[in-house]
């Protein structure tokens, strides 16, 4: 049986209905394997989630949008 290593970053602490929620959408994607979940709370990120499974990032932070525009901006002058 395969594992996946995800880690998932907020702002605060997730509640157990919104780990469950992630738990359940990564084992969807990943039909048969076993998932290890790490929960990582860094107020750095103000908002929203990043979620690394394996060596993939999914970043949905305000911070991650933040730091995207800025360098869009910077790109443009």
């Amino acid at each position: 049986m395969k594992t996946i290593h995800a880690t998932v970053t907020s702002a605060v602490k997730l509640s157990d209905k919104q780990l469950k929620k992630i738990s359940e959408t990564i084992k969807a994607k990943h039909t048969g394997a076993k998932l290890e979940l790490e929960t990582v709370v860094d107020p750095a990120v103000i908002g929203g989630i990043k979620l690394t499974i394996d060596a993939v990032e999914f970043d949905a932070t305000v911070r991650g949008k933040l730091d995207r525009l800025h360098d869009h901006l910077l790109q443009q002058f």
